[in-house]
């Protein structure tokens, strides 16, 4: 049996191996894991911007639909502007899936940075809202693209052990994404926002130049030689008793006849010219793509990208006395602190306690906010602060486990073959369902209210508990290829 990426922790047949061996992929120290903690910053960093991308339109909505704007906007376009990113997200999804299995998990992530460039260049230069919704459209694109290519270049490149908490890292930096959007609306125009993050894009784009690609990929793609380079950096501070070479080959060589070993199963499983259709229709294939996809249908429809795209205009409605962009700030702001809390949480506590724990408290916090909601305007009650203490209490929920799981499992439970591909057509299925959500919340809110829509959005997460309890596997410390042979068990 073996891990991720090229960290081997047991036999060909399972049996476990000599203590010699395992030395070989222990950390004895923390600085072993610098060279995979430094590439996990710099993925985490693109998901820095996808937070930005996604929670850019409600700064920059309110002010659109101000009657003195330079550049005003309706209703209708509004929710183009909000839910765009989504829509191309999807059909980014597409392609991206491809480039992460053919270009590679970095090169990937590399060029992603390119439509986010551009898109940040035709918002900051915008004079009219079609402007405005093509620069959604292309940072959609750049987010997804490095989306896809984040979770499974962490998951191939980062040992087991700290493989939750990298993971978890990745989530982090979106949620500080979203809070460094809303804090900066506080301050700056929303077009100076704008070059902020076209200046950080090609940041992004520069540092990739200094990390690795997967070693796990290249082996796959059979460039050795540049996997050998790979993995004499990702272990130059591995050094043991026969120096920093026969350490890189010791990995080489298992990593090497892990993949043959895999590749071996599969064929025995599947004919060799079965192509990516047909491989859908594999137990070990459908089973994780429509596991995701209901997770994450749940994760949409109970509002969490929602009120990240529309957190100002949500807090104008649901009738509190406090500044909107404040609210935003502090239900944006300090879930931030539990997205740290999720380094530690995701490494010790299984995933499915995680996902029950949050739906739970998610539906809670939303039906407390809609009673509130409902009475204040009615003229019921004045404690307007409790649904904003209320949806903090909601997203603090949401990112301790229904926010960041689904996506980290996409790198987790999708099998090994194929990957990028899979995980694309799972990420255009659930991009689909958060365009759904996005653009429907105007409509929503006209027909059911503020409260009513909290409602809606808590009863669905209320879902989510028995959705998991009955169908979501447990992945907690388990091996990539532990997960991928459980699916393929279980028919």
């Amino acid at each position: 049996m073996v891990s991720n990426g090229y960290h081997i922790v047991a036999g060909e047949n399972g049996e476990d191996v000599n203590e010699e061996t395992v030395n070989i992929y222990e950390a004895k120290s923390y600085r072993v894991v610098l060279p995979q903690l430094y590439s996990v910053c710099v993925a985490s960093s693109f998901n820095l911007l996808t937070g930005m991308i996604l929670s850019f339109s409600g700064i920059v909505i309110p002010e659109l639909e101000k009657p003195d704007a330079q550049i005003h906007a309706s209703i209708d376009e509004t929710s183009w502007i909000a839910s765009a990113t989504s829509l191309s997200m999807a059909f980014g999804s597409i392609f991206s899936g491809f480039m992460v299995d053919h270009f590679g998990r970095l090169e990937t992530i590399r060029l992603s940075a390119l439509p986010s460039i551009l898109g940040w260049l035709l918002i900051a230069l915008a004079q009219n809202t079609a402007m405005v919704i093509c620069g959604r459209i292309f940072t959609g694109l750049g987010a997804i693209t490095a989306l896809n290519a984040s979770g499974p270049f962490v998951c191939e490149i980062t040992w087991p052990q700290f493989r939750g908490s990298f993971l978890a890292s990745i989530c982090l930096a979106s949620s500080l994404g979203v809070e460094l959007i809303y804090l900066g609306g506080y301050f700056f125009s929303w077009k100076t926002i704008a070059w902020l993050c076209f200046c950080y894009a090609i940041l992004l784009f520069i540092v990739t130049y200094f990390v690795q690609e997967s070693p796990s990929w290249l082996i796959k793609r059979g460039r050795l030689e540049i996997a050998r380079k790979s993995l004499h950096w990702y272990t130059k501070y591995q050094n043991l008793d026969d120096g920093e070479k026969n350490t890189a080959e010791m990995h080489l060589k298992h990593l090497t006849k892990q993949f043959h070993r895999i590749n071996k199963k599969i064929q025995s499983k599947n004919p060799t010219n079965l192509n990516v259709l047909k491989r859908f229709t594999k137990p070990g294939t459908y089973k994780p793509v429509l596991t995701l996809i209901g997770l994450c249908a749940i994760q949409q429809f109970s509002g969490i990208y929602v009120i990240t795209a529309y957190a100002v205009t949500f807090f104008e409605n649901i009738g509190s006395n406090i500044s909107p962009i404040i609210c935003s700030n502090i239900v944006t702001g300090l879930p931030v602190l539990a997205s740290l809390l999720n380094i530690f949480t995701m490494n010790s506590i299984k995933r499915n306690n995680l996902l029950m724990f949050s739906c739970l408290g998610m539906a809670l916090s939303l039906f407390v906010s809609g009673i509130f909601t409902k009475w204040i305007q009615e003229g019921v009650s004045q404690e307007k602060w409790v649904p904003v203490v209320s949806l903090f209490v909601y997203m603090t929920m949401a990112i301790l486990g229904l926010e960041p799981i689904p996506w980290a499992m996409m790198g987790e439970v999708t099998p090994s073959d194929n990957k990028g591909v899979i995980v694309g057509f799972v990420t255009v299925t659930v991009e689909g369902i958060m365009f759904a959500a996005i653009h429907s919340f105007r409509t929503l809110q006209q027909l059911l209210g503020s409260s009513g829509v909290q409602f809606l959005y808590g009863t669905i997460a209320l879902c989510g508990v028995i959705f998991v309890r009955l169908f979501v596997p447990e992945t907690f410390k388990k091996s990539l290829t532990e997960i991928e042979h459980n699916f393929h068990e279980k028919v």
